[in-house]
């Protein structure tokens, strides 16, 4: 029987997209009466969610000063993306053999969806990160390591800003594609070093962004 989704649930999960997503800027004030009036609802689940997101480490609550979306680490971000350039190569070399046929037309169906969005639309720069964390996730799985998936999990919601950070930052959403697409394509003919390369570019590529920042 599935759990009835709680409004302080809907509360956590709106306010959380809003700041993997940026609508929230990172080092932004948040008010808890403007959060209730925007996401419609009274300000107790507002708070409950609010300690949720401080436990997740996506905000700050401050005595007597109030909460603040934290502030997106350069210097954390680099070790994270360290941290996946060991990982997630291995995964995919552990991955293409055990990648089917239903997850090559799964994730073909998505990069279809994406063509169908105009160029340098939101939706499209927004669907650019569904697509690219379906693929990642997808590797992870069918690495057959179940800590790689629980690893990049524990780090999932900086992941995801440092994602859309590195695409507004530097306008990256169009290399960001084209780097997803060669990462898919090598997968998709089962070459296995030339995906593991592509992946470790893709990534190299974020990291290299986040030192032009920290410069």
């Amino acid at each position: 029987m599935l759990e009835k989704q709680t409004i302080g649930d809907s509360a956590y999960e709106q306010i959380k997209y809003d700041i993997i997503h940026l609508n929230l800027a990172p080092g932004e004030k948040l008010s808890e009466t403007k959060l209730s009036q925007k996401y419609n609802v009274s300000r107790a689940p507002i708070r409950s969610a609010l300690r949720r997101l401080q436990e997740d480490g996506l905000i700050d609550i401050r005595p007597q000063s109030g909460s603040i979306v934290c502030p997106i680490s350069i210097e954390r971000a680099m070790d994270i993306l360290d941290v996946r350039l060991l990982l997630e190569p291995y995964a995919v070399r552990q991955a293409i053999p055990h990648i089917t046929d239903n997850d090559i037309f799964h994730i073909e169906m998505l990069f279809a969806q994406l063509d169908a969005l105009p160029l340098g639309s939101p939706e499209r720069s927004l669907f650019v990160s569904s697509v690219d964390i379906e693929l990642h996730s997808l590797l992870h799985v069918r690495s057959g390591n179940s800590i790689i998936p629980e690893i990049i999990s524990r780090y999932g919601s900086e992941i995801q800003r440092i994602r859309r950070a590195n695409i507004q930052w530097r306008n990256r959403i169009v290399p960001s594609e084209q780097e997803m697409r060669r990462i898919f394509s090598a997968v998709k003919s089962r070459n296995t070093e030339e995906a593991a390369e592509a992946m470790r570019v893709h990534l190299q590529n974020i990291r290299t962004t986040l030192e032009t920042l920290k410069s």
